[in-house]
């Protein structure tokens, strides 16, 4: 029988079609310059079991944007419609933008949108699954966290409930005046970061995820921070999103 997610309006037979696994993803720094950027879709994702999304396949887009806080602002679409709100989590330094939808045939990349003040960064990822229930895809309440004036984000620690979730944290700081600096994870899979450089404010996002949770609390160690390493000049914010299987 075929069943219809009232949130997301996806349609699937409401059956078991496997354990959770990753597809891949994609990351990028975004020039300032730019108020709309892309990840493409339909190819060039990377780190998992293809290149490509297909229907069905559960798409997470993180946009870490810089920049004064009254001149920010961030959305992520598919081209038509809104990406629906993970998280919005938001400091003097930096906007965080967490999103996802299911993907369906016409999904060939995600769309940024941004504002910021001349000068000031923006970076972006993608990470995609199958295998994510279609109509319950979190397992339990996604869990934030935040600090001003320092860099190394740290994703909180989360408790799935159901066998097979996998659990995908996401970090983002602003940073000023230190170039492209980049995340790196000890305990994530599949981590992937990028950043951005420019003249006033600079953006680094890092993504990953933990495919062997059995039981209890996961609590993913803090992002390296490199060549910069902490500095009381930025402001970063992380999530952790727990995925139930199908």
């Amino acid at each position: 029988m075929l069943m219809v997610n009232q949130l997301t309006g996806f349609v699937s037979p409401r059956r078991n079609i496997g354990p959770i696994q990753f597809v891949g993803g994609q990351a990028a720094g975004v020039q300032a310059s730019l108020s709309t950027s892309s990840l493409t879709l339909s190819s060039g994702l990377t780190g998992g079991t293809r290149a490509f999304v297909r229907p069905g396949d559960f798409i997470i887009a993180a946009q870490l944007v810089s920049g004064d806080n009254p001149s920010r602002a961030a959305g992520i679409t598919d081209g038509t419609t809104n990406y629906t709100q993970i998280v919005s989590l938001s400091s003097d330094r930096a906007l965080l933008l967490v999103s996802y939808k299911f993907a369906t045939s016409n999904d060939t990349s995600t769309i940024f949108k941004e504002s910021h003040s001349v000068d000031e960064g923006s970076a972006t990822c993608v990470y995609v699954f199958s295998g994510v229930d279609t109509f319950n895809p979190f397992d339990t309440a996604t869990t934030t966290a935040s600090q001003t004036s320092a860099s190394l984000a740290n994703p909180p620690s989360i408790t799935p409930v159901t066998p097979g979730a996998y659990i995908v944290c996401i970090g983002g700081t602003a940073h000023q005046l230190s170039g492209t600096d980049l995340f790196t994870s000890s305990d994530l899979t599949d981590f992937l970061t990028a950043g951005n450089a420019e003249l006033l404010s600079d953006a680094t996002i890092g993504v990953g995820h933990k495919p062997d949770w059995v039981s209890g609390a996961f609590n993913a160690a803090a992002f390296g921070f490199t060549p910069q390493g902490n500095s009381t000049n930025d402001d970063w914010h992380a999530v952790s999103i727990a995925l139930r299987p199908a």
